[in-house]
Formats: structure tokens, C-alpha cells, sequence
């Protein structure tokens, strides 16, 4: 009811405001890291199945798959 919707929205409000101050801190940090000359680099990431290596090819559907055959176990 009305507590959980108060509730919720003072989770996201104080979600969003720490969220920003991480930002302008992480934003500042880059800027520095420019001024010193650093090079940024592309990253990517990806999930790994069962704990292993992670596969090219292995996307959301596979994750959610992997997930439902968890759950039915």
C-alpha cells in the first residue's frame, strides 16, 4: 500500500543520489587520468557459463536459458 510506494520511491531517491555523486566523482577521476595523458582503452565483458571460460556467442538468451534449468532442478 501507500508505506511500500513511500518506501519505494525514498529507495530509489536515495538510490539515484549516491548515484550521482559516484558519477561526478568517477567523471572527475577520467578527467584527471585525461589531463595525465592516460589512454582509454575498449572493454568488454562477458558472462562464463558454469564458471568457466567465457564463450563468444553466449548472450542474454543463453544466460536466461541457463537460468530456467536451474530453477527446474
Amino acid at each position: 500500500g501507500a508505506d511500500f510506494e513511500r518506501d519505494c520511491a525514498a529507495a530509489w531517491v536515495k538510490y539515484f543520489k549516491q548515484w550521482r555523486v559516484a558519477d561526478v566523482q568517477r567523471r572527475r577521476r577520467l578527467d584527471e587520468l585525461r589531463r595525465q595523458g592516460a589512454q582509454e582503452m575498449s572493454v568488454q565483458t562477458t558472462f562464463a557459463p558454469e564458471g568457466g571460460a567465457g564463450e563468444k556467442g553466449k548472450g542474454r538468451e543463453d544466460i536466461q536459458d541457463m537460468l530456467e534449468r536451474k530453477k527446474a532442478r
